[in-house]
């Protein structure tokens, strides 16, 4: 293969000039039979709903930094209170942070999986799945921990199910041969 201007040649010696087209005949032949990708829906972010997304997220941290410590205690996702009954810890812990480092990590980590899970599921159900799961698995670390205690805070766990969300959104559209659920 040589290059002549803005174009590839490709030179094969006399006696195999036979063989070689024949070979590139073939290659063109599977190349039209190939099938087509399957055509993307565009994607369009809801913007707006990721934006009050985050807002809410810092309006949280804003109420969370006025609030009294035992108020904030109360919404800890502490092990031993989730398995005692007190299973509404598993969504507040959701909504409280370490410090402002950890909500900007969380934020910075909601802007692209929100505006994915969001697109793909739609608002309601997208934020509903990334809350129900990060419920989930808060109360599944209650159970997970019963060793030693453990408590926890933070949106991680919810925007990691929305990982999950767009993973099993994926394997579910290429199992039943679509290109967007």
């Amino acid at each position: 293969i040589e290059r002549e201007g803005r174009e590839y040649v490709l030179l094969v010696e006399e006696p195999d000039r036979e063989r070689a087209t024949a070979a590139v005949a073939e290659f063109r032949k599977e190349e039209r039979e190939r099938p087509k990708p399957p055509q993307l829906e565009p994607l369009k972010i809801p913007k707006g709903a990721v934006a009050a997304s985050l807002a809410v997220m810092a309006v949280c941290y804003r109420l969370q930094m006025a609030a009294p410590p035992a108020l904030i205690e109360r919404g800890v996702a502490a092990d031993d209170a989730i398995r005692a009954g007190e299973w509404w810890r598993a969504f507040t812990a959701l909504t409280l942070h370490g410090g402002v480092e950890h909500i900007v990590s969380n934020m910075s980590l909601a802007v692209f999986a929100l505006a994915f899970v969001l697109w793909r599921f739609g608002v309601g159900a997208g934020l509903l799945g990334t809350v129900l799961g990060g419920a989930f698995v808060n109360l599944l670390n209650a159970f997970a921990h019963m060793a030693k205690a453990h408590h926890s805070i933070g949106s991680s766990t919810a925007l990691f199910a929305s990982l999950g969300l767009l993973t099993g959104g994926e394997l579910a559209a290429r199992q039943i041969g679509r290109a967007h659920v």
